[in-house]
């Protein structure tokens, strides 16, 4: 593995690309240096990020080659002759949490490492529906004999409309209010 010392341009996490390199820019003020290890492999060592003449605004960054989605990564930081071992606080996905035991439960690691995650996914362009083609349903208690039990009687009607919007008012007395089902205005 290899490390080249660039400006970032990523945010603060790793970032995988599609060349299989990724990209590990991380905010570590205060410190000597610090480094990167994947799969338990060796140290990659990254560099003091260039315009951050505030020490409290130190940023340490390098891309390592030979990377894919999944690699396990710690960052190593080290403070004169003491080197300690540190999650990313940005990394997207810790090993050690996958059900159905969970962190610190048994059968799972009490050190999680930090994942790199290919976030490169597509969404679906989402379109909004026109104002012609959507009906607002306010459901009120008050109209179905005051009880929940009359109102969920009719959800299944209420729910049959292809594109609705749904607001339940909140469940509360308005001491204002001299019906408690009707609205105050």
């Amino acid at each position: 593995m290899s490390t080249l010392a660039i400006v970032h341009e990523d945010p603060l996490g790793a970032t995988l690309h599609k060349d299989g390199t990724t990209t590990f820019p991380v905010w570590v003020p205060f410190v000597d240096s610090v480094a990167v290890k994947i799969n338990d492999g060796p140290l990659v060592p990254l560099t003091k990020e260039p315009g951050h003449p505030d020490l409290a605004d130190t940023t340490w960054t390098g891309t390592v080659s030979h990377t894919k989605a999944g690699d396990e990564y710690r960052y190593a930081i080290r403070i004169g002759s003491i080197t300690r071992e540190f999650n990313d606080p940005r990394a997207q996905q810790l090993t050690g949490y996958d059900l159905p035991n969970g962190f610190g439960l048994p059968g799972n690691s009490d050190n999680p490492k930090s994942v790199i995650v290919d976030s490169s996914f597509s969404i679906p362009r989402f379109t909004e529906p026109t104002p012609n083609d959507i009906v607002i349903y306010e459901l009120h208690i008050g109209t179905f004999a005051n009880t929940f039990a009359g109102a969920i009687k009719k959800l299944d009607y209420s729910s049959n409309a292809s594109s609705m919007r749904r607001r339940h008012p909140d469940v509360c007395a308005n001491p204002a209010v001299r019906h408690p089902w009707k609205s105050a205005t």
